[in-house]
C-alpha cells in the first residue's frame, strides 16, 4: 500500500525527507556544508588576507548563517545527483547480470540440442530438430 503524500508523520526535518532517505540526506547535507565552508575559507583568504588563522576561523563563524543556508539549499540537488549516479551504476550491473544469465541459458539450450543430436547419431536415427534460435524453435525450450 502506497503512502499518501499528505501523511507528514513519517517525514523528517526542515527539508521534508522520507525516513528511508534520511541517511542520504544527512550525507548530502554534510557534503554541502563542508563544501560551503571550504569555499567561504577560500574567499576569506583571497579577499581579506587575514594575518592569522584565528581571524579566518572568526570570519567563518561570522558567516555561519549564510553557510548553513547554502548547505541546506544544496542538500536536495546533491541527494538527487547521488541518486541518479547510483541508479546508473546499479542499472548497468543489473543489465550486465541479465545479459550474462541470457548467455548461460542460450548455452544450455545449445548443449541440450547438441546432446540430442549426438544421441540420435549414435542410434543411427535421422535428427531433424532445428537448432535453437531458429524460427521453428522460437518460444520452445526443451
Amino acid at each position: 500500500m502506497a503512502r499518501q503524500q499528505d501523511d507528514r508523520a513519517g517525514w523528517i526535518g526542515i527539508p521534508s525527507v522520507p525516513p528511508e532517505r534520511a541517511a542520504q540526506a544527512f550525507a548530502a547535507f554534510y557534503l554541502a556544508l563542508a563544501t560551503a565552508i571550504a569555499v567561504d575559507v577560500l574567499l576569506i583568504i583571497y579577499n581579506h588576507e587575514p594575518g592569522r588563522w584565528q581571524l579566518t576561523v572568526e570570519m567563518v563563524f561570522d558567516d555561519g548563517g549564510q553557510i548553513m543556508a547554502w548547505a541546506l539549499a544544496a542538500t536536495w540537488p546533491i541527494m538527487e545527483a547521488m541518486r541518479m549516479v547510483l541508479a546508473g551504476i546499479f542499472e548497468k550491473r543489473i543489465f550486465r547480470r541479465g545479459r550474462e544469465q541470457g548467455r548461460e541459458e542460450n548455452q544450455q539450450l545449445w548443449e541440450a540440442w547438441n546432446r540430442r543430436r549426438l544421441e540420435a547419431e549414435e542410434r543411427g536415427e535421422a535428427f531433424r530438430e532445428p537448432p535453437p534460435g531458429t524460427e521453428a524453435t522460437n518460444g520452445r525450450q526443451s
